[in-house]
């Protein structure tokens, strides 16, 4: 039988678990709500949202969900000017990642992109270098092709040769049309039929 004592134990434990598993439920759904509302062009109210979001993880060392909460509230920082406070919660999120290769490559894409916009080229390109890198390795054709995006912007920002230019806006188009099997045949012929001009329009600089 169980005594009082046990009993009592008993029913701590589980209104224990049900109220971290009540509280994980809850920072999934603001983090989902503030991460729509940060798509959804509602920059201010997302960020307040996921900064409640934040908190919490830190606290509770989930260094998962705090990387991928920080690089959402980077992006609403960056998108309302606030570029030192975005800078700030993208190292975070680099920090935060570790050696996970999703978080890390979220992480440093961000950092190259805030990066770019407060006019420090030579960061951005090394960040967005290494998250090409990443998402290369790990066959992540869409992750890639942004991170090249971005470091043909940077590129094309710091003057570099056309032909290094050239290199990257064209791993930029055969990324973003990798399925196709002459996708980098087009990169080429774009190049050739109206040189850089073609190029800066794959790139959408």
């Amino acid at each position: 039988m169980l005594t009082p004592r046990v009993f009592r134990a008993a029913a701590v434990l589980v209104i224990a678990a049900w109220s971290l598993a009540a509280g994980d439920a809850t920072r999934h759904a603001d983090e989902v709500t503030g991460g729509r509302l940060v798509d959804a062009g509602h920059h201010a109210e997302g960020l307040q949202l996921l900064a409640r979001v934040l908190v919490v993880y830190r606290r509770s060392g989930d260094r998962v969900g705090a990387s991928r909460v920080a690089v959402k509230m980077s992006a609403a920082s960056r998108a309302l000017g606030r570029l030192d406070e975005a800078a700030r919660q993208a190292q975070e999120a680099q920090a935060f990642a570790g050696t996970d290769p999703v978080l890390r490559l979220a992480a440093l894409t961000q950092v190259g992109r805030v990066a770019a916009e407060r006019g420090d080229l030579g960061a951005a390109d090394a960040a967005l270098r290494e998250a090409a890198g990443l998402a290369e390795r790990r066959g992540d054709a869409l992750a890639e092709a942004t991170a090249l995006r971005a470091l043909a912007r940077v590129s094309d920002a710091r003057g570099q040769r056309a032909e290094d230019f050239r290199v990257v806006v064209g791993k930029c188009s055969a990324a973003f049309v990798g399925r196709f099997a002459d996708a980098d045949d087009r990169a080429i012929e774009a190049a050739e039929r109206h040189g850089e001009q073609s190029l800066r329009a794959v790139a959408g600089l």
